[in-house]
């Protein structure tokens, strides 16, 4: 059991590590489903029921949960958990909901198809989606997501972020700014443009 224990805690250690490096300015860490806040955990129950049978819904059913301090105060927890769908194709997803204070700010998916062999799905855990609360808006918390969306994809997966091809305007103009700084790169996916954060 000890033998157990010290490969978690090492797994632990080296997944805080590379978050850490991506995201400098928040700290991730293991946490207990026990320890989410009613509304986050009634969030991540309603994302985890989404295109799946009822029955096949299972309470409770995540791999991990952690939580993100960040260095102003913030909090993002996420909820990660195995979904297998009726067409029996597997995603490793993972929900985030942000907090200030007692209000949430905003909320995230991150996609990662294990079942596929597919181009656009292979070794590619993309953005599912994102979205800031309305009196956020331009505040810089859809940038901060991504890069923490980032982070996390590199820790889980040791691979970059990437974008969907379906992208509203604003976060397509948001990759477009990140291309620009150098943080990101445009490449065609098919017909469709896609984004990829870089290495």
């Amino acid at each position: 059991m000890e033998n157990f224990k010290n490969i978690k805690s090492s797994e632990s250690e080296e997944l805080t590590a590379k978050f850490n490096k991506f995201f400098p300015e928040g700290k991730i860490k293991e946490i207990s489903i026990k320890d989410l806040p009613a509304d986050v955990l009634k969030s991540f129950e309603g994302s985890s029921k989404r295109f799946i049978l009822p029955e096949d819904y299972k309470p409770g059913d995540f791999k991990k949960i952690f939580l993100v301090e960040h260095d102003n105060g913030d909090l993002t927890y996420i909820g990660n958990q195995i979904k297998n769908y009726w067409n029996e194709s597997t995603e490793d997803l993972s929900y985030l909901f942000e907090r200030r204070g007692q209000e949430k700010i905003g909320h995230g998916e991150l996609r990662y198809d294990i079942s596929s062999d597919d181009e656009f799905f292979k070794n590619k855990p993309f953005v599912g989606f994102t979205e800031t609360e309305k009196e956020y808006h331009k505040t810089g918390l859809g940038r901060r997501r991504l890069f923490l969306l980032n982070a996390l994809a590199q820790s889980l997966y040791d691979q970059p972020l990437y974008s969907s091809t379906l992208i509203a305007d604003e976060a397509r103009s948001l990759w477009e700014k990140l291309v620009v700084e150098g943080k990101a790169e445009k490449f065609k996916e098919g017909d469709d443009d896609r984004y990829v954060m870089k290495k």
